[in-house]
Parts: C-alpha cells; sequence; structure tokens
C-alpha cells in the first residue's frame, strides 16, 4: 500500500508575513534596539569620572559642612557657609581618593 494514501494529510505550514523594519524609535525601542546608541546623561557623566571614584552625597556634604561652620565659629574665624560647603566637599573627595588608593 502507499504511504500517502494511509497517512493524513499534514496542514501545510503557515508562512508568517514577513517583519517590517520599522524607523519610528518608539517601536524600536520596544525592541530594545535603537538605530542610534544613546546613552543616559547620568551614564555619560558617570564615564567622564573615574569609574571607582563616587561623589559624595549632599547629605554627606552638609554634616561635615555643619561641624566646619560649628568649628569656625568656636574659633571666631572669619568665613561663610558656601565656603564651608566647598570645604566639606573638598574634604570629601580627598578622603574617598585616600581610601581607594
Amino acid at each position: 500500500m502507499n504511504r500517502a494514501a494511509v497517512e493524513p494529510a499534514k496542514p501545510a505550514a503557515k508562512r508568517r508575513p514577513a517583519k517590517t523594519k520599522s524607523t519610528s524609535p518608539k517601536s524600536a525601542t520596544k525592541k530594545g534596539t535603537t538605530a542610534k546608541t544613546t546613552r543616559p546623561a547620568a551614564a555619560k557623566k558617570a564615564s567622564l569620572r573615574s569609574p571607582q571614584l563616587k561623589e559624595p552625597s549632599d547629605a554627606d556634604i552638609r554634616l561635615r559642612a555643619y561641624f566646619i561652620a560649628e568649628r569656625r565659629v568656636q574659633l571666631a574665624l572669619h568665613g561663610d557657609p558656601a565656603l564651608d560647603w566647598i570645604e566639606a566637599r573638598q574634604q570629601l573627595v580627598q578622603e574617598a581618593r585616600g581610601a581607594k588608593s
């Protein structure tokens, strides 16, 4: 007997329509690819700095500036809060560099 006559006919494979490439950036981001690779601004800034070095947080700077101002007032030294902030940030960055090295 003929095999083709005994076996039921298999349905033909369904053909999917060819995918069209979309030029809209919205659909490209859904797929995870874009025509032009872009990075967020924060990532660009981070890449400019040393990857191991992190900036001190505002809370850390604020606390250090408070103690600098307190000491300045106790010693009756001239200065202002803006200079205390700058000095605090410089100290924290210097400490971070010293800790990493």
